[in-house]
């Protein structure tokens, strides 16, 4: 299966088109957690901390609040 390109996007509209079912494409579902939160959650956090980098250009309270709660293990 083609990903990320051009061409991708026109058979899965052609596969809507003709009708056929897409849950083949719904994203694997994870059930582990951490902490707590799901495995998706935990994933997310890089993304959200460099994003409030981006915008700010300062480390963002929550990811400072993180790293200062972690314990040496």
């Amino acid at each position: 299966m083609k990903m990320n390109s051009l061409d991708a996007l026109n058979d899965l509209l052609d596969r809507v088109a003709a009708g056929e079912p897409l849950a083949g494409f719904e994203p694997r579902k994870y059930g582990e957690r951490l902490d707590g939160q799901t495995v998706a959650e935990v994933g997310t956090q890089p993304i959200l901390h460099m994003r409030a980098f981006q915008r700010s250009g300062a480390l963002p309270e929550a990811l400072l609040a993180d790293v200062r709660g972690r314990t040496a293990g």
